[in-house]
Parts: C-alpha cells; structure tokens; sequence
C-alpha cells in the first residue's frame, strides 16, 4: 500500500519486490510441508516470517545506502536468494527443536506408520 502511494518509476520494480517477497515467504514452508513429513507449524510460521524478514531488510538496508527503490546486493546475490536461504535453515533448525507432528497427522497426510 505505501509503495502505491508514492509508485516507483517502473512498475516493473514493484512488481519484481512483490514476487520476490511472496517467494521468499512461502516458497520453502511449502515445498517443506510437501515433501517433509516432520515439519509442523511453527517451524512454517518461523520459516515465513524469516525468509520475508531477510528479504526486506535487504531492500531496506538498499533504500538508505542508494537513495532509491534499489536492494543491496549482499555478496553479489539478489535478495531474493538471501531471503530462500535463511527461510530454509530457520524452517529446519525450528523443525528440529520443536516436537515433531503427530505419527496419525503423518499416516493421514504421507501414508507412513
């Protein structure tokens, strides 16, 4: 809403910083829910709000250091790849720590005992 009040010159940018940022969020809490029968909601909920959190940050960090709707390019890599990675070791070490989903939640949903 506030980068549609004051726009960017191309909506190009807005466009690229909305699926970069959807991507972030959800892209690895959902390939985890699909393929890993032990991850549960908290560590979905951590992975979200870390991989968008990284993301953001690196837009935000890019805005006061070029004085422009540019990201800052951490070691050369696009924000977008930042904010996969951590979303991805934050959803993994959550998993990890927290009690694992029930064994009748995983027969229901991947058929194992």
């Amino acid at each position: 809403m506030f980068a549609a009040v004051n726009s960017p010159k191309y909506l190009q940018m807005l466009i690229v910083f909305t699926g970069g940022g959807l991507s972030s969020a959800f892209l690895v809490p959902i390939l985890y829910g699909l393929f890993w029968p032990r991850f549960n909601g908290t560590a979905a909920i951590s992975s979200m709000l870390a991989g968008f959190t990284s993301y953001l940050s690196l837009y935000v960090t890019g805005v006061f250091m070029y004085d422009t709707a540019r990201p800052y390019h951490l070691l050369s890599q696009d924000p977008f790849i930042w904010g996969l990675a951590v979303s991805a070791i934050v959803g993994a070490v959550v998993c990890k720590s927290t009690k694992p989903v029930s064994m009748e939640i995983q027969q229901r949903f991947f058929g194992r005992n």
